[in-house]
């Protein structure tokens, strides 16, 4: 790669020469050639990494985002008073000290204010956060479940030929030994021996190769038509108004870590 960089020149306001280098978006770098050396990891996963490490930094006031931190609150460092404007600070209380509490307190530990701006629990606020989330995620699903099925066709069809051709070959190979041992004179009883076992061999073979494709045939996925995919792929608006989904709740049951949460809401 080269042109990451610019160097920018300028007079200031008194006639001096003012130098600057300036970093440029990568749309406008002169060369970049992926994969042209080999290195420590693949260009992709350069990529994934570099993604990591902007979801991680440290937002400036004002910005959303920022790395997920410890415990289970899910919205910390992302609330802000709807009466002073501050961020919120988390806190925990409960017998095991795991529910969480938003509270507003900047005021307090600053300037020395009397009480708190005011404080929230954090259970029903979350859980109506991940409702909201998860009823804007379920048409995608939907979706998703309908190019799933059409995929797994596609994998299968393509799976099924690849036995088809094994049979074929399998068939072709027995057909080929039986001739070589039916045009073997009987006065060459070594070499009739020697093409017999190679005939049963083929024969072996081909039986396998015929039950392999018996048993793919039988994992064939049940087949929609074009109407039922439709049908499967325009039902997200209808489930995501519908009160009866049921959505995963947050709490100590939760086989999802906090951190997971966080990422998603």
């Amino acid at each position: 790669m080269f042109g990451r960089t610019r160097i920018e020149k300028r007079l200031d306001e008194n006639g001096r020469l003012v130098v600057r280098t300036r970093q440029v978006p990568r749309s406008e770098w002169e060369v970049l050639i992926p994969e042209h050396h080999a290195g420590y990891v693949s260009f992709a996963r350069y990529e994934a990494i570099q993604d990591e490490l902007r979801t991680n930094w440290h937002p400036p006031r004002g910005e959303g985002g920022g790395p997920a931190r410890e415990g289970t609150a899910l919205l910390q460092g992302r609330l802000r008073c709807g009466r002073c404007g501050r961020m919120m600070q988390t806190g925990y209380s409960g017998a095991s000290g795991n529910c969480p509490r938003y509270v507003c307190g900047r005021a307090r530990m600053l300037y020395g204010s009397e009480g708190f701006c005011q404080s929230l629990g954090g259970r029903r606020l979350e859980q109506r956060v991940l409702d909201e989330v998860f009823a804007v995620l379920e048409p995608a699903a939907l979706a998703a479940t309908a190019k799933a099925l059409e995929e797994a066709e596609a994998l299968h069809t393509k799976r099924l030929s690849a036995f088809e051709l094994a049979v074929e070959r399998a068939r072709f190979e027995a057909d080929r030994a039986r001739r070589q041992f039916d045009a073997v004179e009987p006065e060459n009883r070594l070499v009739a021996r020697t093409l017999e076992a190679a005939y049963e061999q083929a024969l072996v073979a081909q039986r396998q190769a015929e039950a392999d494709l018996n048993v793919q045939r039988s994992r064939q996925p049940t087949r929609l038509t074009s109407e039922e995919l439709a049908w499967v792929a325009g039902q997200g608006p209808t489930c995501a108004r519908s009160s009866t989904l049921r959505r995963p709740r947050i709490g100590n049951g939760s086989s999802c870590s906090g951190r997971s949460w966080q990422r998603l809401s």
